[in-house]
């Protein structure tokens, strides 16, 4: 991991441009730019608040149902899109790998890095709709980035694993779509992980998103209750582990990427 960091620290000036290049290529040619990244939270955050807050009547704790299920699909949306692109970095820029030498894991740090940005600003829709309800956050909020960094070194393990099988194994790229539209059911996004019969709880925690989830909740909502700490202690398990392997299968067949593509 150390190599890691001082690769990413050594290539920084890469790293900014390839985050500069994918941001402007994202926004630069459409009508209304950077507004796009609220219309898909907008729409799942309707369809939820109507199928779970109203129809099926889920638990809230006192939050309006909207920012719950606000709150779920924005860092939703930040883990799926990010782990699609970070697996799809090095296929996406084979032109870069075989033409010159660098450390490969800017490749893949570099779209978690702008799926970050697109979080930010979409995380402002949140605060606007908070602010619409009249809904105060309590001083837990400064903590909310600890859990923000532990969300991206998962992706960026999680990345680093599935951006070298897609190298190796080109029908990768179908099946991780197929997996993280599994995902969103399993995660708590549109409801509390409260309605969660407690004899599969820990089958439940099990899914690294819970943790996450559930402490980004626990950071913006004083009703939400207490921490779950066993929740987000296998979400560190899982941090550790995928940063770990990530970066040792990903070492593995780095100096090969170039044959395999």
């Amino acid at each position: 991991m150390l190599k890691v960091l001082k690769d990413l620290f050594e290539y920084k000036e890469l790293l900014y441009a390839l985050v500069s290049r994918d941001i402007n290529a994202r926004y630069k040619q459409t009508i209304l730019g950077i507004v796009w990244i609220f219309f898909k939270p907008i729409f799942s955050m309707v369809a939820m608040t109507i199928v779970f807050g109203k129809l099926a009547k889920m638990p809230s704790d006192g939050i309006p149902y909207a920012l719950i299920t606000l709150s779920g699909i924005t860092l939703w949306q930040f883990f799926s899109i990010a782990v699609m692109e970070g697996a799809s970095s090095l296929v996406s820029n084979s032109n870069l790998i075989t033409k010159v030498y660098f450390s490969r894991v800017v490749l893949v740090m570099a779209p978690i890095l702008v799926s970050a940005v697109d979080f930010l600003v979409s995380l402002g829709l949140f605060f606007l709709l908070a602010l619409f309800y009249g809904y105060f956050f309590s001083t837990k909020v400064i903590l909310f980035p600890v859990i923000i960094i532990i969300l991206i070194l998962i992706i960026f393990g999680l990345s680093l694993f599935l951006a070298t099988l897609n190298l190796l194994f080109r029908d990768i790229k179908i099946v991780i779509p197929f997996v993280l539209q599994l995902g969103i059911y399993i995660s708590p996004v549109g409801y509390l992980t409260n309605i969660v019969p407690e004899k599969y709880l820990y089958l439940f925690y099990l899914n690294p998103l819970v943790g996450i989830i559930d402490a980004m909740r626990w950071c913006f909502f004083p009703t939400f209750g207490d921490f779950n700490w066993q929740a987000m202690a296998i979400s560190l398990l899982w941090m550790f582990l995928l940063i770990f392997y990530g970066v040792k299968f990903f070492s593995k067949f780095e100096k090969k990427f170039a044959d395999y593509i």
